[in-house]
């Protein structure tokens, strides 16, 4: 992106992890987050609460994501492989921090 020459006003990335090292990259090459390009993460990792990250990411609840797993998989066993699939859907939250900024 930097040898590019323009940047996007906003990325988002698949992972904090990512997005964090894209923050970190961005800063050291001197580049204003967020004042110049906005970045998201998804999972909302330890790290991205740190005051010096503060990272705007995509929160799903973990725990509920795992209670549901575990049932789904407690009654395949209680019920035999039937054939059917089964699907679960969890709103995801945006916890915005400091890493989002308005478009220029």
């Amino acid at each position: 992106m930097l040898d590019a020459g323009t940047l996007p006003t906003a990325v988002v990335a698949g992972s904090d992890q990512c997005a964090i090292g894209l923050l970190i990259e961005l800063r050291r090459a001197g580049i204003d987050v967020p004042g110049r390009v906005s970045i998201v993460g998804y999972d909302d990792i330890r790290s991205a609460q740190l005051a010096h990250i503060s990272l705007t990411t995509v929160r799903q609840d973990a725990g509920q994501l795992a209670r549901l797993a575990v049932q789904a998989a407690v009654e395949r066993l209680d019920n035999g492989l039937d054939g059917e699939t089964r699907e679960f859907s969890l709103a995801p939250q945006l916890v915005v921090r400091g890493s989002t900024g308005p478009v220029c």
